[in-house]
């Protein structure tokens, strides 16, 4: 599927709707305004119905769902490492480690980036980097998946006679600054996580001699979306305008748009 193109959804939407009786779609102010108004709403729905839709978890995973390695930061005195947010972190999907056979420290999964410990992403160098990728290439490593504990559980997990945390069973638990991983010294852990939507910029200059709106490719950043969501965005768009013309007519097409649409 294509991108959406912001300057396409610009003149499909001047074109549908009535811009002589309800005025200038403001390039900014109001059409900008209401495409990232959309981006945010669309991205909070699509995740709360993420998994439970195949149609929304193509819609959603592709631009937003994100794997990262991220190397664990020791903790003293803890029986956990902590595994901070990447900057551009949303919503929690899952976690795992790779465990080569009888080994108890996590590997790296060679196709994906590091987070640092600040949050930003940059290359990792390894010395051993070169010989887990071959490793990889074999049938010795697992994939462990993390288990998510929640707060009210997370201190009765650590101490359980039976299921504390151990690398064969390791637990993640959410706080404000990232994750709390245990058991100690796992190392590195993959991260899916959905990310935030960047914001979209409508980039344009006004002709000085005809007034028009000159768009400005280069400067401005497009939807993240597929093309496949594109209907969903001009309704939204319509019923938008609707609103802020008060044409009661418009508003009620771009409902029922989104209506047969879902």
């Amino acid at each position: 599927m294509a991108q959406m193109d912001v300057f396409d959804l610009w003149q499909k939407i001047m074109a549908l709707v009535n811009t002589q009786q309800g005025g200038m779609i403001r390039p900014q102010r109001n059409f900008q305004t209401w495409m990232n108004e959309i981006n945010r709403e669309l991205h909070a729905e699509y995740f709360d119905k993420f998994e439970d839709s195949q149609r929304v978890d193509d819609a959603l995973a592709k631009p937003f769902l994100k794997s990262v390695n991220v190397p664990l930061i020791p903790q003293s005195g803890q029986v956990f490492d902590l595994a901070p947010y990447p900057d551009d972190y949303a919503h929690y999907s899952s976690s795992r480690i790779y465990l080569k056979t009888g080994e108890t420290k996590g590997c790296a999964c060679q196709d994906l980036e590091f987070v640092s410990k600040n949050g930003s992403c940059k290359a990792y160098e390894d010395p051993d980097f070169a010989e887990l990728k071959n490793a990889q290439r074999g049938s010795d490593l697992v994939e462990q998946p993390i288990n998510k504990i929640d707060n009210q559980r997370w201190g009765s997990a650590l101490i359980h006679p039976r299921l504390k945390p151990a690398p064969t069973r390791p637990y993640i638990n959410q706080f404000s600054g990232g994750f709390k991983v245990a058991p100690k010294g796992i190392g590195i852990i993959i991260l899916d996580y959905i990310k935030q939507p960047k914001d979209i910029v409508f980039a344009y200059t006004i002709d000085p001699v005809t007034d028009i709106v000159i768009y400005n490719r280069s400067a401005s950043v497009q939807p993240e979306w597929d093309s496949v969501v594109e209907p969903e965005f001009m309704a939204r768009l319509v019923k938008k305008f609707g609103i802020y013309t008060a044409q009661e007519a418009v508003y009620a097409i771009g409902d029922a748009e989104r209506k047969i649409m879902s």
